[in-house]
């Protein structure tokens, strides 16, 4: 049978960077010549068993990316119909896991379009068509996890969301003045760069990287169940019930181990990273299975109290700021944010992290002061060096280089390149020498 659509293939599947279906629908929609709404309707004509907008008030809904990322009837009648109207395969252009395991994760997906310009650039530059990735709508991922740099919501340009459904451009460009989405307005610093050690959201990422080598029918519905009980029964074994309960709240984790109420993916990743579980072993129900909860009597015997869970100190942090701020005002000149953060008693680690716009003006106003200062040794040895040469006070002294320095360093104290410097300017310049 011959599709009656361009066999369009859905970009990066089998890989974490596999696209998402609104952007497979645009790209479908810009290929073959029209809008995206009018081609959700050719689609639903050309495949009439597939159930797709049944009624004139759907037909004309716009529908929202987040929307057509989610499971439900929408998604899946419109996977339905575009796999036989294309003959490819695009199940997991969307993120099933919310339908097959996880209950109603509302927040994990942002609305609209999210993009790394940099990503798309290497598109371009590999001669790849352009597409927006899957994983791009999750929120919490917050920059991208192969560049490090921050995502782009709309066109840096004239503003638009790429949400429309009139495509006058390729995906890799704005679809309202053109320009390219590859672009930034102003270039990237190295300080706009995500650290590597700050969380990306890098337990979702290897999620996508785990679903990616698999079968979505392959995890059971109840893979988060089990693997809550079976973490139950270890840390009851161990006498350490207390480290599980301490996962989310004590009745929070008894009602997920009664079934009382659907997991969540944000309640799946607090529950798998307090207890030391990779995500998807713990989706797929095999918590059991990992290092984390492995006998630690199979193989050493460790002292007591070895594998407790040591609490955090609450810290002030209001009171932190007040020191902070109270250290800025009483010093004389612009200081390190090394000294700044010994006086008030922390590292430069928390001041970054929990107040990054103070941190950043500490930085810029102790690089310009030393930049201030820099330039006044230079003017000061400038000043010096001219006054050897053309001064009485030196009138009697040996107009050389080498006596100016050997004089001149003993009298200002000044560092010996700047001074070296400062004395070839002003003999060349008074004795036309060239360098």
């Amino acid at each position: 049978m011959v599709n009656p659509l361009f066999s369009i293939p859905l970009m990066g599947l089998g890989t974490a960077e596999v696209e998402s279906l609104p952007s497979y629908l645009h790209r479908c929609a810009i290929a073959h010549g029209s809008d995206v709404g009018l081609f959700i309707q050719t689609v639903n004509r050309l495949i009439p068993d597939s159930n797709l907008c049944v009624t004139e008030q759907v037909k004309a809904k716009h529908f929202k990316p987040h929307e057509l990322v989610r499971p439900g009837k929408l998604a899946d009648s419109i996977i339905a119909a575009l796999s036989d109207a294309t003959g490819q395969r695009i199940e997991s252009s969307v993120l099933w896991i919310l339908r097959t395991v996880l209950g109603r994760s509302a927040e994990e997906v942002v609305k609209g379009f999210r993009w790394c310009p940099e990503c798309l650039a290497e598109c371009h530059g590999l001669g790849i068509e352009p597409y927006f990735k899957l994983i791009w709508h999750m929120s919490s991922v917050t920059a991208c996890h192969i560049h490090r740099t921050p995502f782009i919501q709309v066109c840096e340009f004239c503003g638009c969301d790429q949400t429309t459904y009139r495509k006058q451009h390729d995906i890799g460009f704005c679809q309202e003045c053109g320009e390219s989405l590859a672009r930034r307005k102003k270039k990237i610093a190295f300080s706009d760069l995500t650290s590597s050690w700050e969380d990306l959201g890098n337990d979702v990422v290897q999620l996508f990287r785990d679903f990616a080598r698999i079968d979505p029918r392959s995890i059971s519905e109840d893979g988060p169940y089990k693997s809550i009980n079976d973490l139950l029964d270890y840390y009851w074994k161990a006498n350490r019930e207390d480290v599980f309960y301490g996962a989310l709240t004590r009745d929070e984790m008894i009602s997920l181990a009664c079934r009382d109420k659907k997991v969540s993916l944000l309640t799946a990743r607090r529950v798998a990273f307090r207890l030391g579980v990779p995500l998807y072993p713990f989706l797929a129900g095999e918590a059991s299975q990992t290092p984390g909860v492995l006998d630690h009597g199979m193989f050493c015997t460790l002292p007591d109290g070895y594998l407790d869970v040591r609490h955090k100190a609450r810290k002030d942090h209001m009171e932190i700021l007040r020191k902070i701020r109270q250290v800025i005002r009483d010093s004389d000149y612009p200081m390190t944010a090394k000294d700044v953060c010994e006086k008030a008693g922390v590292s430069t680690g928390y001041l970054a992290y929990r107040y990054p716009i103070l941190y950043k003006g500490i930085v810029e106003k102790r690089k310009a002061y030393d930049e201030e200062q820099r330039l006044k040794t230079i003017y000061r040895a400038q000043a010096a060096a001219l006054e050897y040469f053309i001064s009485e006070k030196y009138a009697q002294a040996p107009k050389s280089r080498k006596q100016a320095y050997r004089q001149l360093r003993e009298e200002t104290g000044l560092p010996k390149w700047v001074l070296k410097k400062a004395i070839q300017t002003a003999y060349g310049a008074l004795y036309f020498e060239r360098p």
